[in-house]
């Protein structure tokens, strides 16, 4: 995924890309809670692990083309501290569902409460769907 990047990066509307890669994600972990096959669930792994790390690029472009010059430093760390953290919430959330009711639950749960936030976030934020960074502009 990540030397596949570039085409992601360059993407004409990042917003659009980054909903797409979250709705992938969400529906990846979702099927791995159903399936059982070792190489379906591997493979399910790896379209998830792919919608991750181009959603970790598509975000980066909507953040860093949209921050003002003055402000983009404590912005990017804002950032860095959402996409440490965020993984461990849910972490901590998949361990609580499966403790009381197993491993395939806690994930299909987790997939689809991912599912519905991008839902969500795609009708509450149609500015996000059509962000089109200014190629070549300096944000002030």
């Amino acid at each position: 995924a990540s030397m596949l990047s570039g085409s992601v990066s360059r993407s004409a509307r990042p917003g659009r890309v980054l909903l797409a890669c979250g709705a992938g994600w969400g529906a990846a972990l979702a099927l791995v809670g159903l399936v059982s096959p070792l190489p379906a669930v591997l493979a399910l792994l790896a379209v998830a692990g792919a919608a991750d790390t181009w959603a970790v690029i598509s975000r980066g472009t909507v953040v860093q083309s949209s921050t003002p010059d003055a402000v983009r430093g404590r912005v990017a760390a804002l950032e860095q501290v959402v996409g440490v953290a965020g993984p461990q919430v849910g972490g901590f959330r998949a361990g609580l569902v499966a403790a009381a009711s197993g491993g395939s639950a806690a994930i299909l749960s987790g997939g689809l409460a991912c599912l519905a936030a991008v839902a969500l976030l795609a009708v509450r934020l149609p500015e996000l769907r059509a962000f089109a960074p200014v190629r070549g502009a300096r944000t002030t």
